[in-house]
């Protein structure tokens, strides 16, 4: 199941990388060719979708103008430097349920990106506390990230910060916390682009109904903040409830050990 989450929620990540690459070939330094001969050999280099591009779509939850996001796109293209990238979250990003760390999405993310732009090898530190919530990483954030400049960093807390609804977001709310982590990363050296990585816990929040979990309250930083956001309720919650997981099966570009399916 879990290797489901995190091959599917990668394959978001992928196309909201591409959306993002789409709205900004204006402002990409590298020629107008390059550009669009990227964006040509996409489907050929990355991940194949085997959800339908639509329910991937749904999952894209906020694009926003994605300057950062763009910034990200735009050394892809060039090709000349590494990306440094990062995951903070709970159990999910840390990869507990699969064989190894390896197989946690931010390495499968990491994985399709030096598939996917040959050269510069790109890193991805995965950061991420197991059982901790958005709380913890305010506080300790800069334990857990890496040396230099970032580029990315996946932030995965919608499970386990509360789920109750903030009746305000004022300082000292129940969303306090996630607020001050937000505001630390984007004054983050490199000022990097953070991605919203929201994820669904299927035996919970499928049992007790489509709003239990904090992304409805996680939306409203996203806005204000201008955080491109991916959502595995979104893409998924009505096909897993109705039992209609055709094509649920995570790319094979994943490779054979992180294919799964929602059975």
């Amino acid at each position: 199941m879990l290797r489901l989450l995190g091959g599917s929620i990668c394959q978001c990540i992928v196309l909201l990388l591409l959306v993002a690459g789409y709205s900004g070939t204006h402002a990409l330094t590298a020629s107008q060719t390059a550009a669009r001969s990227w964006m040509k050999g996409f489907a050929k280099s990355g991940p194949e979708f085997h959800w339908p591009t639509q329910q991937l779509m749904r999952g894209i939850t906020y694009v926003g103008q994605a300057e950062r996001l763009r910034s990200v796109v735009r050394k892809l293209v060039e090709g000349k430097e590494a990306l440094n990238m990062v995951a903070l979250g709970g159990s999910i990003t840390y990869g507990v349920g699969v064989k190894n760390q390896t197989e946690a999405f931010p390495d499968l993310l990491k994985d399709w990106m030096r598939k996917a732009f040959p050269g510069p090898e790109h890193e991805m530190h995965n950061g991420a506390v197991r059982g901790t919530t958005s709380t913890y990483m305010a506080l300790c954030l800069e334990l857990h990230l890496p040396p230099g400049d970032l580029d990315i960093v996946l932030i995965e807390y919608a499970i386990n910060d509360t789920p109750r609804p903030s009746p305000s977001m004022a300082p000292g709310s129940r969303r306090a916390a996630l607020e001050r982590l937000l505001r630390k990363v984007l004054n983050a050296p490199g000022q990097p682009a953070i991605i919203m990585v929201n994820m669904l816990a299927i035996h919970r929040d499928m049992e007790m109904g489509y709003w239990v979990n904090a992304e409805r309250d996680f939306q409203e930083f996203s806005t204000y903040y201008g955080l491109p956001t991916v959502s595995f309720k979104a893409a998924a919650y009505h096909e897993m409830k109705s039992g209609d997981v055709t094509g649920s099966n995570v790319s094979s570009f994943f490779g054979p050990k992180t294919a799964g399916s929602a059975s």
